[in-house]
């Protein structure tokens, strides 16, 4: 598994850090990642995502507008509410 969040696409990141005597050696810094399950309806099923602590609150998806022309609705956990929410999509 590649350290990539699915939702923003946060990469690891990659630095020098620095001694006391300012000897410097290379460093990587992975992203917090997390997994989350979320239900969508349309498809009657459960997925789980593997996205940062940060995107707790966004979902991503890609559908054929063609053959579900309405509004997608996801049943997710809010971690700030601390419950079940419907995260209804926009135009």
């Amino acid at each position: 598994m590649s350290a990539r969040c699915q939702v923003t696409g946060a990469r690891p990141s990659f630095g020098r850090s620095a001694s006391r005597s300012h000897r410097r050696t290379s460093r990587r810094v992975a992203p917090n990642l997390q997994k989350k399950t979320c239900c969508v309806p349309s498809l009657r099923r459960r997925i789980t995502l593997r996205s940062t602590a940060v995107a707790g609150c966004t979902y991503v998806t890609t559908r054929n507008r063609r053959n579900t022309p309405d509004r997608q609705v996801v049943r997710k956990y809010d971690s700030v509410v601390r419950r079940v929410v419907e995260f209804r999509e926009e135009r």
